[in-house]
């Protein structure tokens, strides 16, 4: 890490998307803002064969330009209706799908499923799965996560998540557990607006943390924040851009040392207030370690020179940054 430059630190830090199915839309990407990853959608996945192509041109051109720093790739494979990799392959079950089955007496397919579908991403180059969803859905009016949870029990999904972990591990993947410090009770969805929970630590400990606490005891690499306020733990600022609940609660009291990432910083529940570019100054002090800009290359590039300059003006430290690129590099 001593041999990077500053700007190549800051790219470390950021994962993109961009348009389309050909390397050319990342190629300028890749080369002048130096990502650490890049995030595959719908719109850039063909066939397995074809996405393994994209996959590799994506990978020479990062390790050309990057001081040789190979890509993480990654994509939203749940299953169910939450898959990137659609073509030529067979889609696995959702995760409340597995959940019905697992309750009739077939939890070993949860890991079996799972492992399978680390194994479709590691042969289109994908290695990074943003996924398992660890939110406990108690809320039926919840407009985003639903059938994308194994259920409203804390104890099964924590169960069933630690399958499905285990299971995208033996894949291959590098397994993300998501929504932290949970999404599942909301009614609001994050993509449209900021949701604020009033739970008391107690509701918090006894429900929304038992699946990320099993996680994080069964080693899981990666978590993904929410954009959620949890009015108990920072009234203020929704978990992403929240020091009290990222090193507070999740590093320091639940003992988390692997990869800290955001949710995308275009959804509406940061881009309208503090902004994109802000938020990742904000994420990044906050202690997250790697920064999601899915959609628009000019918030990409706005956010990657807001960072660079609050790193230049000491708003934020060398020393953070280069926490967070060490635990990239891991």
């Amino acid at each position: 890490m001593k041999q990077l430059a500053l700007e190549e630190k800051i790219g470390q830090v950021f994962m993109f998307g961009f348009p389309g199915k050909s390397p050319e839309g990342a190629c300028t990407l890749i080369k002048t803002l130096k990502p650490g990853g890049i995030i595959y959608f719908a719109r850039n996945c063909g066939t397995v064969k074809e996405v393994a192509a994209l996959s590799a041109q994506l990978q020479n051109w990062s390790r050309d330009s990057a001081a040789g720093i190979p890509l993480f790739i990654a994509a939203d494979q749940e299953g169910g209706i939450v898959a990137r990799l659609t073509q030529d392959i067979p889609v696995m079950p959702g995760p409340m799908s597995l959940s019905a089955a697992a309750s009739k007496g077939s939890a070993n397919l949860i890991e079996q499923a799972s492992r399978a579908m680390a194994i479709q991403l590691r042969s289109a180059g994908i290695n990074v799965n943003l996924a398992p969803v660890l939110d406990v859905n108690d809320n039926p009016e919840n407009p985003v996560i639903g059938i994308r949870s194994f259920g409203e029990d804390p104890g099964l999904v924590a169960k069933y998540g630690a399958l499905a972990t285990k299971g995208f591990i033996q894949g291959g993947v590098i397994a993300v557990g998501k929504h932290f410090p949970g999404h599942g009770n909301t009614s609001v969805d994050s993509h449209l607006d900021l949701p604020v929970l009033p739970h008391s630590m107690e509701r918090l400990g006894s429900c929304e943390l038992v699946p990320f606490t099993t996680a994080i005891n069964q080693g899981i690499p990666a978590i993904m924040s929410a954009h959620i306020v949890f009015q108990a733990i920072d009234s203020q600022k929704p978990a992403t851009l929240s020091r009290a609940v990222l090193k507070g609660l999740l590093r320091d009291t639940l003992g988390f040392q692997g990869l800290i990432m955001t949710d995308c910083l275009e959804m509406n529940a940061i881009s309208k207030h503090p902004g994109t570019a802000r938020g990742a100054v904000e994420a990044l002090k906050a202690g997250c370690d790697l920064l999601l800009v899915s959609h628009t290359r000019a918030l990409q590039e706005q956010a990657w020179i807001e960072l660079l300059e609050a790193v230049r003006s000491g708003e934020v430290s060398e020393d953070r940054l280069d926490d967070s690129v060490e635990r990239i590099l891991r």
